[in-house]
């Protein structure tokens, strides 16, 4: 294990030769081997000897300078320009080691430029670059007071990268430059997305300064130490811009991201265009869960068509903890510029709060985006100590704020006033015919709301004329927090022409629970987003039942059968939150369930809240045409289930055989098929005053209990009743037909 630790440091330190070794230029390696200011061996000597070189290939200036520690080059006068591709490759140095953490920087550095000895003239910089394909790596760059420590006056795709600029060799005690690092080229890469190739820029006046196109600033720590959460600030800014074009400071990448904390301001682009800022934590520390703030932390002044954030994965900036504003968009001509997927105010997690000294986001300029209608471009806003979005001043219009999570700020959420201060909310004007920042656009006035399982329904109006509003109007819900901000997206929706009232039912993004409470903004077809509802609205449960239609009722015509198919149309069933409510009847339609007679069929709405509504209808099924008992019995025959007395009834000697007989048809069609039955039941002893009739049948027709038929042509069917085994008394007869219906009368027997 001894021997182990022995190793480490030498098997780190190999990574710093083999990181310089693979990103060199190839070509002639001129070494330093002496601090001294002059001579052979120094590095003044090996500039000259550089640019004395006339080969196609660059030039790499090594370092080899005997003894142990830190070596230390004070130029007396300022080196000369370099004017060919090189590489100044400080990792070359026996003892160096590259940084090998994510979120500290373990660097060893043993080469330090100092300026001690220099007064901070034009001229009097670390490095004067005017070459492209340049590289300076590996190197301490401290005491500079010109008003640039490196300038890359005419250089194009060169590498500043693994460097500490304004503090010393262990990154840790802030030894300041002027300013750090000044580049007017393009192509041009500072840091990177390994940790090695981290710079420390730290400590100085003013860090760095770009005026050109497509350079990119990648992975550094810009205000903070070798820790990642001590504060070295560049004293009047970390990141400049200034008519800059096309330059990338961070990015999406793992390691993309800078670090910008501490600092008076942490970026700030002057009259830029077309610049992207993503991934980079700005007054956080390396963690992103402390605050180490800037003054203010992005400011975009006359900048346009920038993109601050993205709607994909770690394109979003950390913007929490600075003094002052969060990031701010003004000038007269600043436009176009679109703030995507930060988190602003919170810490990394988006959990804690760490919020911004004043606003969140200020704007004082006019047709800029804050968030966006697609997943991932809404912003997070919160904890600031003044309003979370500000839009301030008559020019600021069309300025639109969508789809963000804006809440627990001290005062509104969106703030919308003339003057450098918030005023507010600013209630509803009659058909929003005042003007100010973003129009005054009206808000929202939610008169209900409600929320079933699936589904909700908010019935609202913005009071606003075609003539004071572009149409199509957008419309965003929001679930408030407790001080009435949007806090967590639900809807959105448009409409074309003003409405007196807008009904909506949706399907929420996330479904509120009952009590909580909705509020909401509108915004123009022009991009001008109003404040949120003054007023929020509590979301009351679904308790209403849907509406429910039956189909009218149904006549249905005879059949053998006793229980027959019927088909009926479903009914209609409505409900205010649920599209589809579920509709059951019983019977169903098309079950085999439908008897002679009258079934009631009861049908039952259920919406998604499991609130119910009710109706039925009819469905009425005739039975066989039953033409009468035919004579011997014969008389006028009472029909139904329930019996009734023949008038007269038929009196028949005990003992005889009665011939019982019926026609039956259905629509006019006689019926020679089937299975009727007769039923018996004696219905009393006391037998009528009329003599017996001696009844005979004439034919066979007795089998068991069923009817025979006699008579296909006429449907006549017949059943011989032997009185022998009955007794002397009243006696029902009853004729079941197939379908199910039966028909009744009574007889008397009598000796």
């Amino acid at each position: 294990m001894k021997a182990m630790k022995q190793l480490l440091p030498t098997s780190v330190c190999l990574v710093a030769m083999m990181f310089s070794t693979m990103l060199s230029v190839w070509g002639a390696t001129l070494t330093v081997t002496s601090a001294d200011d002059v001579g052979s061996g120094t590095f003044r000597q090996a500039i000259l000897d550089a640019n004395a070189d006339v080969s196609s290939e660059g030039v790499t200036i090594a370092f080899n300078i005997p003894g142990p520690g830190v070596h230390t080059i004070s130029p007396l006068t300022p080196f000369d320009t370099i004017t060919r591709s090189v590489t100044i490759d400080g990792y070359t140095q026996p003892g160096t080691c590259v940084n090998t953490l994510p979120t500290a920087d373990n660097a060893v550095l043993l080469i330090e430029f100092s300026g001690d000895n220099l007064s901070g003239g034009p001229t009097d910089s670390a490095l004067r670059i005017n070459a492209n394909n340049c590289v300076v790596r590996g190197l301490v760059f401290n005491r500079f007071l010109a008003p640039a420590t490196v300038l890359m006056q005419t250089s194009d795709n060169s590498v500043v990268e693994g460097n500490f600029f304004g503090t010393d060799t262990a990154g840790t005690i802030a030894r300041g430059n002027y300013q750090a690092l000044v580049i007017y080229g393009s192509g041009c890469r500072v840091g990177g997305l390994a940790p090695a190739a981290r710079n420390i820029i730290s400590g100085n006046s003013a860090g760095i300064y770009l005026q050109g196109l497509t350079n990119a600033v990648l992975g550094n720590f810009i205000g903070v130490g070798s820790d990642g959460q001590s504060v070295l600030p560049n004293s009047s800014g970390a990141v400049t811009l200034n008519y800059a074009t096309q330059n990338r400071i961070g990015g999406s990448s793992p390691g993309a991201g800078n670090v910008i904390s501490g600092n008076d301001i942490g970026i700030f682009d002057n009259v830029g265009c077309s610049n992207i800022y993503q991934g980079n934590f700005v007054g956080t520390d390396a963690s992103g869960t402390l605050s180490r703030g800037n003054r203010n932390g992005i400011v975009l002044n006359e900048a346009s068509a920038s993109l601050v954030g993205g709607r994909g994965a770690g394109e979003g900036n950390l913007i929490s903890g600075n003094s002052g504003i969060g990031m701010s968009i003004e000038g007269y001509f600043a436009s176009n510029n679109v703030v995507l997927g930060n988190l602003i105010g919170t810490d990394v997690a988006g959990a804690a709060v760490l919020g911004n000294g004043e606003y969140g986001v200020y704007i004082n300029c006019r047709q800029n985006r804050i968030g966006g209608t697609r997943a991932g471009e809404g912003n997070v806003i919160f904890g600031s100590h003044s309003a979370g979005v500000a839009v301030y001043g008559l020019s600021a219009t069309n300025n639109a704020v969508l789809g963000n999570s804006i809440f627990g700020n001290e005062q509104a959420a969106i703030d919308l006033a003339g003057v450098w201060f918030s005023l507010g909310p600013t209630p509803n004007d009659p058909e929003d015919a005042d003007d100010d920042a973003n129009h005054l656009q009206n808000f929202p006035e939610i008169i209900s709301t409600m929320v079933g399982s699936t589904h909700m329904s908010v019935d609202y109006r913005v009071d606003s004329t075609s003539g004071n509003s572009a149409y199509p109007l957008l419309v965003e819900f929001f679930i408030a927090d407790g001080t009435g901000q949007g806090r967590t997206f639900v809807h959105r929706e448009s409409y074309s022409t003003p409405q007196a009232v807008v009904h909506s039912t949706f399907v929420p993004a996330i479904t509120p629970v009952p009590g909580d409470k909705l509020v909401g903004t509108a915004t123009d077809a022009n991009g001008n987003t109003s404040e949120f509802t003054i007023l929020p609205v509590s979301i009351v449960p679904d308790t209403t039942p849907p509406t429910i239609h039956c189909p009218a009722n149904i006549a249905v015509g005879c059949s053998m059968l006793q229980f027959v198919t019927v088909g009926f149309p479903a009914p209609t069933a409505t409900d205010d939150l649920d599209p589809h409510p579920t509709v059951i009847c019983t019977p169903a339609s098309g079950s085999a369930s439908f008897s002679v007679g009258v079934t009631t069929v009861q049908c039952t709405a259920v919406d998604a809240a499991g609130n119910r509504a009710n109706c039925s209808f009819t469905v009425n099924r005739a039975t066989l045409g039953f033409s009468g008992f035919l004579p011997p019995i014969g008389g006028e025959v009472l029909a139904g289930t329930g019996g009734g007395f023949a008038d007269p009834v038929r009196s028949f000697k005990f003992g005889s055989t009665i011939p019982v007989k019926f026609r039956i048809a259905c629509g006019g069609t006689s019926i020679a098929t089937g299975i009727h039955t007769l039923q018996i039941t004696k219905y009393s002893n006391s037998v009528d005053s009329d003599p017996p009739i001696d009844a005979t049948p004439t034919d066979g027709a007795t089998d068991g209990n069923q009817f025979h038929l006699t008579d296909g042509a006429s449907g006549e069917w017949h059943f011989n009743l032997d009185t022998k085994p009955l007794s002397v008394g009243t006696w029902k007869l009853g004729a079941s037909l197939s379908d199910g219906s039966i028909h009744e009368v009574w007889v008397s027997l009598k000796k």
